[in-house]
């Protein structure tokens, strides 16, 4: 079973800073998980055996997402509205400790190695030197 990252109490949007930058047109965007996987891919070279996605939940409730891990604690995530993105991204910047993104206009790749639920694991990333090599937005949220 993959991650779960259970956030009962959190309502999405509750923080200003849970959410995320505007996706401007100058951010990149790829048509699918598949393709963003594979522009990643190439960059951070993502483990063959890379542990099943995150669940992710809203006050109890399974959120919809669209997402492939990388490595145990790096996360592709590919979406199809800005809602979607927005949501899942203030619901994973509410874990606790730091979380790190790189965002693209319908992506994002997060970092959860710094995570409190996470222990021992050292597969970490240099997620802004990847949103740098992507043109995309580098953010951290603690």
């Amino acid at each position: 079973m993959g991650t779960l990252i259970g956030l009962a109490a959190v309502t999405m949007g509750a923080c200003a800073a849970c959410t995320p930058a505007d996706a401007s047109a100058s951010l990149p965007s790829y048509d699918s998980l598949e393709s963003t996987h594979q522009a990643i891919n190439e960059l951070i070279n993502c483990v063959d055996d890379a542990p099943d996605s995150t669940l992710v939940y809203n006050e109890g409730v399974l959120t919809t997402t669209n997402s492939i891990k990388c490595t145990e604690v790096v996360e592709i995530f590919h979406f199809d509205s800005e809602e979607s993105k927005a949501g899942t991204y203030s619901l994973l910047a509410e874990a606790e400790g730091t979380v790190r993104f790189a965002e693209g206009k319908n992506w994002f790749v997060v970092d959860y190695s710094d995570v409190a639920t996470v222990e021992g694991v050292s597969d970490r990333i240099d997620v802004a030197e990847l949103a740098e090599n992507l043109d995309a937005q580098y953010s951290e949220v603690k």
